[in-house]
């Protein structure tokens, strides 16, 4: 996989995670605490998105450098 399309991914990845992640702080700051279950999935996915961009840039790094 050439390196601009893992560049392309992470950056992709990176965006959707902080989009979600806001979309659900903002979510669960308007809804009332019963009713916080979609906020609560929009953080998860958020953070998922996070963690895969961070876990791709680590993966590409060790194989380049072994």
């Amino acid at each position: 996989m050439p390196t601009d399309y893992v560049i392309f991914v992470v950056v992709l990845l990176a965006v959707l995670g902080a989009g979600l992640l806001r979309v659900g702080l903002m979510n669960l700051k308007s809804e009332p605490p019963e009713d916080a279950r979609k906020g609560r999935l929009y953080i998860a996915l958020g953070i998922a998105f996070g963690i895969a961009a961070v876990l791709i840039l680590v993966l590409r790094v060790v194989k380049i450098g072994g």
